[in-house]
């Protein structure tokens, strides 16, 4: 039986993102309810949490 699409993925930046978004959907998967801002953060590696400057000024 031959693959179904026969690909390689041979670029690191793309195997990084699937990465990062497996990593979402599993926590995703396992919360009890929405994902806060907060843990996506922290899934996707992120230290301090990121800020756009309506949430800046907001606080």
């Amino acid at each position: 039986m031959q693959p179904t699409l026969g690909i390689t993925l041979d670029d690191p930046v793309t195997v990084e993102e699937l990465r990062l978004v497996t990593e979402l959907i599993v926590v995703a998967a396992e919360a009890p309810e929405s994902l806060e801002p907060d843990v996506i953060d922290r899934v996707l590696g992120l230290d301090p949490p990121r800020t756009f400057p309506a949430q800046r000024d907001a606080g």
